[in-house]
């Protein structure tokens, strides 16, 4: 089994498996620090964005600045991975909506989780996936919301490389980063 097959697995059963051992340690590693998951992330979300940045070559991502923000269409070219898209786009709505933090050393995504109050968001399934429709009334929280489509962008082009984190060797800081002049590279 390749790796992208196995983080897709990982990620399209972990809910289930999860939920008959009742979860997960919350934010722990096997070594019981916070570890890949992060801070408070589930298996599951994890799971899901391993599987998004393994298979990253077989998302379709369009972005449309609207006032207030941006509109993204999401789809996927591989069947398998229309539900692990549609999932993770709720799961991190959820932890938007309760104010739960991901990659906090990123100061893209923590501008978002600090202005979680001043943001819309909603979303539909669409054929092949997902539309996410992301405003807010605040032009400094559009500007955040537009680095944020900026960064996810270069997530879907370049996979495990854009969202490494600069200390383990990546480029997370790259398109949408206080560096990148509000341009994709």
């Amino acid at each position: 089994m390749t790796i992208a097959a196995a983080a897709l697995v990982l990620a399209l059963t972990a809910d289930a498996a999860l939920a008959q051992r009742g979860g997960p340690p919350q934010g722990r590693g096997p070594g019981g620090g916070a570890g890949m998951a992060g801070r408070g992330m589930t298996a599951a979300e994890h799971g899901n964005i391993q599987a998004l940045l393994q298979m990253h070559e077989s998302i379709k991502r369009r972005v449309e600045e609207v006032p207030g923000g941006v509109k993204t269409t999401n789809t996927a070219t591989d069947p398998r991975l229309v539900p692990v898209l549609r999932v993770h786009v709720r799961q991190m709505a959820g932890r938007l909506e309760n104010r739960q933090p991901v990659r906090i050393w990123d100061p893209v995504f923590r501008e978002i989780f600090a202005n979680a109050g001043a943001i819309s968001l909603t979303f539909r399934d669409i054929e092949g996936g997902i539309e996410v429709l992301e405003t807010s009334d605040d032009p400094n929280v559009t500007r955040a919301i537009r680095a944020h489509a900026r960064k996810v962008d270069s997530f879907v082009a370049r996979g495990h490389e854009a969202a490494m984190p600069p200390w383990a060797g990546g480029r997370g800081r790259g398109p949408g980063g206080p560096h990148s002049q509000g341009r994709p590279h």
